[in-house]
């Protein structure tokens, strides 16, 4: 049965480095894809430790061994995994930030509820006192009352 797993969980089944694996790899000695920016390796029930199990290159047995590429390699290696910590960091923070700006949003829908209650508030408030200044009787102001809620 094959299967494609991270090149971590391939190393960890194998009993390899990740190093190692990178290395068969590179001298595509291990079939293997990128999806979603992760590398996969396809390991099937056949793979074995001694498979894997190459030491380290060496500069004399082997040609293809460059000590610059290797020190740029892990370089690299060094900046990949400190940007993915940032960008998991940056996602921490936006998480957060989307939790504050729902609780925002959440008051401000409040706060309009409240501005309607009061405006509609004085708005009858306002209606009641123009009523008083028109120096109406208690039956007029009862008319005033049927009439209208007539219409």
């Amino acid at each position: 049965m094959s299967k494609w797993v991270t090149v971590s969980e391939a190393a960890q089944q194998l009993g390899v480095t990740e190093r190692t694996v990178w290395r068969h790899i590179q001298q595509n000695k291990r079939p293997s894809r990128t999806t979603d920016n992760t590398r996969h390796v396809l390991l099937t029930d056949q793979d074995t430790i001694s498979d894997m199990t190459v030491s380290d290159p060496d500069p004399v047995s082997d040609p293809s061994y460059d000590p610059v590429t290797m020190v740029v390699s892990k370089e690299k290696d060094k900046r990949i995994e400190g940007l993915e910590k940032q960008v998991a960091s940056q996602q921490e923070e936006i998480a957060e930030l989307h939790k504050h700006l729902a609780r925002a949003e959440e008051a401000a829908q409040q706060q309009n509820a409240i501005v309607l209650t009061l405006s509609q508030q004085l708005d009858r408030a306002h209606l009641a006192l123009e009523d008083m200044q028109k120096k109406r009787t208690v039956w007029q102001r009862v008319k005033a009352v049927f009439a209208v809620e007539a219409s």
